[in-house]
């Protein structure tokens, strides 16, 4: 499983709109976080009454070695940056496979709910895409 999210905390590319940087100030600058750290442990599906997944990431918490990539990641999230979640990526076969049925019919929104630290839900867009699950989170008003 593969999670993406937006941040703020590492320094990667300026903000097109203030290239400049002023007096005192760096500018502001932008980064995208990709993991594929992070495993999905009682991964749950549920069609009716609304499509559903569940995915419990509080394992990845619970290391005893807190310099694992895999603690780091769950950390991280678990510290707010879970809010500003893009999309997850499922590519565990046998999970894609056990859903073939209902992944033919992708045109509604899913609720994502990811357990870590609480439980976050999320409306989000499914798409099929080279053998794996994408799960497009929508924009949070």
């Amino acid at each position: 499983m593969y999670l993406f999210s937006e941040q703020l905390r590492y320094t990667c590319e300026r903000d097109l709109e203030n290239p400049q940087e002023r007096a005192g100030e760096p500018a502001h600058r932008l980064c995208r976080a990709f993991t594929n750290n992070l495993r999905s442990h009682n991964t749950r599906f549920r069609a009716q009454p609304s499509t559903e997944i569940s995915l419990d990431l509080n394992p990845n918490l619970r290391s005893q070695n807190k310099s694992t990539n895999s603690y780091v990641d769950a950390r991280e999230l678990a510290d707010g940056q879970i809010e500003s979640l893009e999309f997850v990526q499922i590519d565990d076969e046998r999970i894609v496979l056990g859903l073939s049925d209902v992944l033919e019919h992708l045109s509604n929104n899913w609720i994502v709910t990811i357990e870590l630290d609480g439980t976050h839900s999320f409306t989000a867009r499914p798409k099929l895409e080279n053998g794996s699950l994408f799960l497009y989170i929508a924009p949070q008003t």
